[in-house]
């Protein structure tokens, strides 16, 4: 049985209830450089297959890619026994990625075990790990993780989302790291009131690194405030390509907020995703001062401004009439805004003949009857 083969199969294997020694064997005889594997809300998925698995890791991979989201059974030894595997490949593997998505069996000893190991990979550049809804992980195993991440890394994407007891401790670990050569980052803190406070917005800001080229922010629904977002964004690197901020449900959030944003773009920006959906306060004033500040070297602008019912079309007109000459696309969300019909008459007008691809989302609200 070739290894290829063999992780292709395994899931279905498993879950048939097949014999597993001889995918187990080929795996371990294969050589293989990368091991990708989905196995994703398996209900039978126990740490025993997760066990068997990492022992197949042999020094020749350079990648592992691993999906075990919404696995009931999957508890802290898979963490201990997935470092403990991944101990084989230290002078080789370069990209680790996991996701455990809603794994409520997931706690703080399983970060703090995978976390040494992962510690010891000297040839890791490229580490992704997502813990998305893992009630049961705290400050103190996401202050292990972070303090244990090779210093290292050029590529770095971590997700604590709806993971309550995390707060702005774990940030300000994760910016004492020191990640001097880091080009891409996403951080993704969705709900995570705790650590989106004042600190651990500091701490944020304080981490992004002059090499970054690459940004990507979750920070949904955090109680931010104007000043907070002022904050962060005065620690954007200059040199940022691609720029990705949801600050969205923040309702405190105002023109201020939107300013600050834009007085921070850098001026060699390519992409550039802003999402203030459910932000109120947020009106015309607040799209001019993107509009104003817009970089020409923007190609691809992505804008989501839900449930912002101060908007009118004259902001949507001032927009589209600042649009850089190279922009390639442009997305706007207008979702339960009064002026959807408006903007998409306004940019079909202002951009007539032009190649800009436009998309303006948002049904037209229907008064009842």
């Amino acid at each position: 049985l070739h290894g290829r083969i063999a992780i292709a199969a395994w899931r279905r294997a498993l879950e048939s209830g097949e014999p597993m020694e001889r995918y187990y064997a080929a795996l371990r005889g294969s050589q293989l450089p990368k091991l990708e594997l989905a196995c994703d809300s398996s209900e039978i998925l126990s740490d025993g297959d997760v066990a068997n698995l990492a022992d197949t890791f042999a020094s020749c991979l350079q990648i592992v890619d691993l999906d075990l989201s919404f696995c009931p059974q999957i508890t802290d030894l898979s963490l201990k026994a997935l470092g403990t595997g991944l101990l084989n490949t230290k002078q080789t593997l370069w990209r680790f990625a996991l996701s455990q998505v809603k794994c409520d069996k997931l706690g703080d000893q399983g970060l703090i075990d995978l976390s040494g190991c992962i510690s010891q990979l000297q040839a890791l550049r490229q580490l992704n790990l997502f813990f998305y809804g893992c009630k049961a992980i705290t400050d103190v195993g996401a202050r292990n993780l972070v303090k244990n991440l090779p210093a290292k890394l050029t590529h770095l994407e971590l997700d604590f989302s709806f993971n309550f007891q995390i707060s702005d401790k774990a940030l300000s670990e994760l910016q004492a790291s020191s990640f001097l050569g880091l080009q891409h980052l996403r951080l993704s803190l969705h709900y995570c009131t705790a650590a989106l406070n004042t600190r651990g917005i500091s701490s944020i800001a304080k981490l992004l690194p002059p090499s970054l080229c690459h940004l990507h922010l979750d920070l949904r629904f955090g109680a931010l405030r104007d000043d907070m977002v002022r904050t962060l964004t005065g620690g954007i690197p200059r040199g940022l390509q691609h720029l990705s901020l949801d600050l969205s449900g923040n309702p405190d959030l105002t023109d201020v907020a939107v300013a600050a944003v834009a007085a921070a773009m850098p001026a060699e920006l390519h992409t550039l995703k802003l999402n203030f959906g459910r932000c109120k306060w947020i009106t015309d004033e607040g799209v001019r001062s993107l509009a104003r500040k817009l970089p020409d070297t923007v190609s691809s602008l992505t804008l989501k401004f839900t449930s912002c019912e101060q908007l009118t079309a004259e902001g949507m007109r001032s927009l589209a009439e600042a649009l850089p000459r190279g922009m390639r696309r442009i997305s706007v969300w207008l979702d339960y805004c009064p002026c959807v019909e408006e903007a998409r008459a306004v940019f079909s007008e202002i951009l007539e003949g032009c190649e800009t691809k436009v998309t303006i989302h948002g049904a037209v609200r229907r008064s009842a009857s």
